[in-house]
């Protein structure tokens, strides 16, 4: 990511691995299950090693890292092993629909390394990196709906600084029960780089805005 055309921060944006799907939406056999199970966890765990080998700053993960109806704590041990792997990258969560941080949340049964960050549900909050320049707006569910917007009441940002936005949301349904992001209010508030999650198909809604 750049700022006033120099170089500031190396990323990787990604997002919706649900790791532990079960696929129970599509006519698959049961072998054919288990291997796209498996290539999930491959490709979470390449994901973290690129992180690794190209000295990223910020990995951002934009919700539904996992399915939780089908994770078990061993499992969530298990991307928290692999992300401690990460140490000189800070890795930031923003919790979806399908892995919120609702009662009984997986993400509060265990303890997390001092490299990882997850965004609470209370409200859209910030963490500030000031070794990078960098502040991380964020927001993660605590439910498995959500129909209101947040951006009326976001403040206003810092524009000595690097402000990336991480949100698992809707912004091409405005009628959306999942978290309706409206294109032109996010504009106007002037984030750097907003990273998206929720729709399954990669690509740019502007030039700084994507899934």
């Amino acid at each position: 990511l750049v700022m006033g055309g120099i170089a500031m921060v190396k990323c990787i944006h990604t997002g919706d691995l649900h790791l532990g799907s079960q696929f129970n939406s599509f006519d698959f056999n049961k072998n054919y299950c288990s291997d796209r199970r498996l290539e999930l966890w491959e490709v979470f765990n390449r994901i973290v090693d690129r992180a690794i080998n190209n000295d990223v700053d910020f990995l951002l993960i934009a919700g539904d890292i996992y399915e939780d109806k089908y994770f078990t704590v061993g499992d969530i041990k298990r991307v928290r092993d692999k992300l401690k792997e990460a140490v000189n990258t800070k890795i930031i969560i923003a919790a979806g629909n399908h892995d919120p941080l609702n009662k009984g949340n997986l993400y509060e049964t265990i303890n997390w390394p001092s490299n990882v960050y997850i965004f609470d549900s209370c409200s859209l909050s910030c963490l500030e990196f000031n070794d990078k320049n960098t502040v991380i707006w964020g927001y993660s569910w605590n439910r498995k709906e959500e129909k209101k917007s947040f951006l009326s009441n976001c403040p206003k940002l810092d524009t000595s600084k690097l402000n990336i936005l991480l949100l698992h949301g809707d912004i091409l349904n405005k009628n959306t029960s999942y978290l309706p992001v409206d294109k032109s209010t996010l504009i106007s508030i002037g984030f750097d780089y907003v990273a998206l999650g929720h729709i399954h198909k990669p690509q740019f809604i502007e030039k700084n805005i994507a899934y």
